[in-house]
């Protein structure tokens, strides 16, 4: 009974927040449960949906391309990620890979950007029921972000990248924002064609 009941908290957990609480965290044969470890990690996740990450919660008040310039001083590998509102029936991007079946479409989606000897070298965009797995290693997730520097930062992505995969992901992170900075920069593309 009681594992039924904690099974279906952590539900609830996932369902009001988004993130990853495994179903794991009932534990034992008598059902002891690290109840301040899940409520810690349902907290954490719910800001940073990555698991197996060193996670740094910093503030991105001063803009996301100042986070990223002090990550790429570090010149440590690390992810960098922060979430950004989903336009309305946005496309989910996790291929239906497992057995969750979600009905309506998603309202937000994760930007992630891999740094690597002070550069960005990957792009990756997700929604919310996405396993995302850091690898180990460190991941910044920004905090008091301002939509609209999140969508600035994905349009100087697009424009000013070298990498041809990271001007696609930047666009296709774009094109699921549906904001109106990315509609304008989708206009002044195809202005010029």
């Amino acid at each position: 009974m009681k594992c039924r009941m904690l099974r279906a908290a952590c539900g609830m957990l996932r369902a009001a927040c988004g993130c990853l609480v495994p179903d794991a965290a009932v534990l034992g044969a008598q059902g002891l449960v690290l109840g301040a470890g899940v409520l810690g990690a349902a907290v954490l996740s719910a800001q940073a949906p990555v698991t197996n990450a060193k996670v740094d919660m910093r503030s991105a008040a001063q803009g996301v391309d100042r986070v990223v310039q002090s990550v790429a001083a570090a010149n440590m590998p690390a992810w960098i990620g922060y979430r950004l509102a989903a336009a309305p029936g946005a496309r989910r991007t996790c291929g239906g890979n497992g057995s969750r079946v979600l009905l309506e479409p998603p309202s937000e989606f994760y930007v992630l950007a891999r740094m690597e000897a002070g550069e960005i070298v990957r792009l990756r965009s997700f929604t919310p029921e996405c396993d995302i797995d850091a690898g180990g290693l460190p991941l910044v997730w920004l905090t008091d972000l301002q939509p609209a520097d999140g969508v600035a930062w994905l349009v100087q992505m697009a424009r000013t990248s070298k990498d041809i995969n990271i001007k696609r992901a930047a666009m296709s992170a774009l094109a699921r924002s549906g904001d109106e900075a990315a509609t304008k920069f989708f206009d002044e593309i195809l202005a010029k064609k």
